[in-house]
């Protein structure tokens, strides 16, 4: 049975055996022999077009297989180098061999950012990386890539995301950052920070100098994915010394798993059970919710992120639902508008307004009696004022016209010093800060461009950073400020589901050279480079 799949012959037969012509099962067409096939139904691209009828179990099984091949090649191929020459020479687009040439075009990107890929370079070596013609030119067309987006900063600005972890084999505490902005994200860095996670000096250094790469002008704020240990602690220092003008936030995916635990901890069980109750309503009578719910209770599984912290909820089928469909809810959580399922609803433009929103809804499911949702107000508050708040969304929700143009909207003290923290940190210059500063004014009192654009059909349709960029160009000082404030996320790097493997042969591996670290380095750069950039085409 094995053989039998991995040459293909249960996927495709010959329709002419002396020409050595075969038929894909899936799509009808006709291929020289089966080798060719394989590579059509592994999607590998070159001069084969892929079949667009296959599955994707079996595309991938024939993709791995192939590539897997090729790597095993490419590592013969070296083998024989040192054993002729002694060293390793890593072949150039000039001298490829007519062999080596005939497969380069197989190895596309959608390889490298494959299932299958991550693991077939621990297997091989990820020196072999570099052996792969066509290597180079993948590395080329990420770097282009990677600049058209570092372009783009220049405008909307960008948040640095956090992954933190713990290796599990050597107890090693690991980070991987992240650009985030409207154009997509980018990977930046990997670090090994076990020797310094004590020293919060040289843990602010670290962040500093990659502040420094990106551009002190184009980061708008850090995004932390824990408010604990290492991470937590540096964030707290880095607010108390924050002589860069970044803003520290936290990831409202984290802050939505605090105010869960939080119920977790009310005293009375019979708090909890309605809090539960509270949720399970809130749920049903949302639609939006519901079809969330219900769309991954059909799914495969729960999450395996889900911590054990949260095991107390799973006698309830509703919540259960709730954890599988974490990442829609946190969606769901950060937009200002709930039946708007198209919008970008984890942006800083929409999160303030929202918590509001959530408390009201909480408190009409409970026929508006405080003894019933008071103690979840009072944990909403407690996450939102010591974890969650930050300037930057009392700004996002000053300048998203959608709110500030509604007859809901409310000027407290706490929005207005959330602008004017955002204003003096983000705009340097003193002069265009008393330039925004008398534009916001027309703004508030819709005159000039803001008369018309400020009508309900001209909001409607745009995001808020949108509406900036289409309708403000009267005034571009504050038009500016505006769209960096709006491009921001609230999310963390935990909805790109990066692969940490690959940060860990990097960071972990001892005695490489500076050859093979340096091919590390470019397999990580283009790996995670070419995943994020497909995590934005399917948003």
């Amino acid at each position: 049975m094995e053989d039998s799949f991995m040459d293909g012959k249960e996927h495709g037969f010959y329709v002419d055996k002396k020409k050595n012509r075969v038929k894909c099962n899936y799509c009808g067409k006709e291929v020289q022999g089966f080798r060719r096939l394989r590579i059509h139904l592994g999607g590998l691209g070159g001069d084969v077009t892929y079949c667009d009828q296959v599955t994707s179990n079996v595309r991938e099984s024939f993709r791995s297989m192939v590539v897997k091949q090729q790597l095993n090649s490419a590592a013969a191929a070296k083998s024989k180098r040192v054993r002729k020459r002694g060293r390793i020479d890593i072949p150039s687009s000039k001298t490829v061999s007519p062999e080596e040439g005939a497969t380069s075009s197989l190895v596309s990107n959608a390889v490298v950012y494959s299932p299958g890929f991550s693991e077939m370079m621990s297997e091989c070596g990820g020196e072999i990386w570099l052996n792969i013609p066509g290597s180079h030119e993948a590395i080329k067309e990420v770097e282009e890539h990677v600049k058209k987006v570092k372009d783009s900063w220049a405008i909307t600005g960008c948040s640095i995301l956090l992954d933190a972890w713990v290796d599990h084999e050597k107890r090693r505490d690991l980070v991987t950052f992240i650009a985030d902005s409207p154009a997509g994200p980018v990977y930046l860095k990997s670090f090994d920070v076990s020797d310094i996670k004590y020293d919060s000096n040289a843990l602010i250094s670290l962040v500093d100098e990659l502040v420094d790469e990106v551009g002190v002008s184009n980061v708008i704020q850090i995004v932390a994915c824990s408010t604990t240990g290492w991470v937590g602690e540096l964030g707290e220092a880095y607010v108390g010394n924050n002589k860069k003008g970044i803003f520290w936030s936290v990831s409202v995916s984290h802050c939505f798993e605090l105010m869960l635990l939080k119920i977790k901890e009310i005293d009375s069980h019979d708090h909890i059970v309605e809090a539960v109750n509270m949720i399970t309503d809130y749920a049903n009578s949302n639609p939006l919710v519901l079809k969330i719910v219900r769309d991954q209770d059909r799914s495969h599984g729960l999450d395996t992120d889900v911590s054990s912290e949260f095991e107390f909820f799973m006698p309830y089928l509703s919540v259960e639902s709730i954890f599988r469909a974490k990442d829609e809810l946190v969606a769901m959580f950060a937009s200002s508008d709930w039946n708007r399922e198209e919008e970008d609803a984890t942006h800083v433009g929409h999160v303030y307004d929202t918590m509001d929103v959530i408390k009201e809804s909480i408190a009409r499911e409970f026929d508006n009696d405080k003894l019933c949702y008071m103690p979840l107000w009072d944990v909403i508050d407690d996450v939102w004022t010591k974890r969650l708040h930050s300037p930057l969304h009392a700004a996002g929700y000053f300048l998203n016209p959608t709110a500030f143009y509604s007859t809901d909207f409310y000027l407290d003290t706490e929005v207005a010093t959330g602008l004017i923290t955002s204003l003096v940190h983000i705009v340097k210059e003193l002069d265009i800060q008393v330039k925004i500063a008398t534009q916001l004014d027309v703004y508030k009192v819709r005159e000039g461009c803001f008369n018309e654009a400020s009508q309900g059909d001209q909001i409607s349709g745009f995001s808020p950073a949108e509406w900036w960029a289409e309708k403000a160009s009267q005034y571009p000082e504050l038009q500016s400020f505006a769209i960096k404030i709006l491009s921001q996320t609230c999310e963390g790097a935990s909805k790109y589901k990066l692969n940490r493997s690959i940060a860990e042969k990097l960071l972990l591996t001892r005695g490489m050279g500076s050859c093979e670290k340096q091919h590390q380095e470019e397999l990580a750069f283009v790996h995670y480079n070419l995943h994020l950039q497909s995590c934005k085409s399917t948003n």
